[in-house]
């Protein structure tokens, strides 16, 4: 190279370069978050699938004690709750031990609950033998469909997330994007009353003890049971059922 030869400028990066490097990192943080979203809300789905294996777990170990039958026998089903019928399992002593601190009965409440929830326990259950404290008003997320016992068909649903309202058949919101379901989080604020999970999805114990995650089928902006519930192939169709609805608190004026 000549010294008498100038120095050629170096080239800078304009607006345009960093416009796509701008948009490209962008796009690489939507999908960032989407996958992180994505990813959560399958964490929490598999969370809350673990809590009606234990309550129908309680269910039929109540049932083999009391000739099949399970809490909500021989009770009013216009007043009696979900909250009242999971109750029992707390004065029956099928959950904890009656150690002086309650340690695990207190523990155990939480088992009523769900990720992300509006209908959580608190944890303070009261002092036996009632236990008035466990899962007061809004510190349960799951109904009951009262009237069956443990020889009811094995495809009937038993426990299943809060719908819109204790009605049959149920119904369910449908689910909010990923975004705002984040956005939701971070601000904390709690999803509605029978809302669903992504995809339209919702967690369903049944008589024969098995959970799975049921695909809800879109109706006039509601989600409603699919055909493969209502009416499975090659068993009998489900009469209409009566819910045992969870307690909510009372709005206050």
């Amino acid at each position: 190279m000549n010294e008498n030869e100038p120095e050629k400028p170096k080239r800078r990066w304009g607006w345009l370069q960093w416009s796509v490097v701008l948009v490209v990192l962008g796009l690489l943080a939507c999908f960032v978050i989407s996958v992180g979203c994505n990813l959560w809300v399958k964490r929490d789905q598999m969370r809350a699938a673990n809590s009606p294996r234990d309550i129908l777990g309680l269910l039929l170990t109540y049932a083999s004690e009391y000739n099949g039958y399970f809490p909500d026998h021989g009770k009013d089903l216009a007043k009696f709750t979900s909250n009242e019928a999971f109750r029992s399992f707390f004065k029956e002593g099928l959950l904890g031990s009656t150690a002086a601190d309650e340690t695990e009965f207190v523990s155990s409440e939480m088992i009523f609950g769900c990720p992300e929830s509006r209908f959580n326990p608190d944890q303070q259950i009261g002092m036996p033998p009632d236990y008035a404290e466990a899962l007061t008003p809004g510190e349960n997320h799951w109904m009951m469909i009262a009237g069956l016992n443990n020889l009811s068909p094995a495809h009937y649903p038993l426990v299943m997330e809060n719908s819109i309202e204790a009605s049959w058949p149920p119904h369910w919101l449908p689910s909010s994007s990923k975004l705002s379901w984040l956005v939701s989080i971070i601000r904390g604020i709690l999803p509605p009353r029978g809302r669903s999970w992504q995809g339209d999805t919702i967690i369903i114990g049944f008589c024969d003890a098995s959970v799975r995650t049921v695909i809800l089928e879109r109706k006039n902006n509601q989600l409603h049971l699919p055909a493969t519930i209502l009416k499975p192939e090659g068993k009998e169709p489900l009469p209409t059922l009566k819910i045992l609805d969870v307690e909510v608190p009372e709005i206050r004026q």
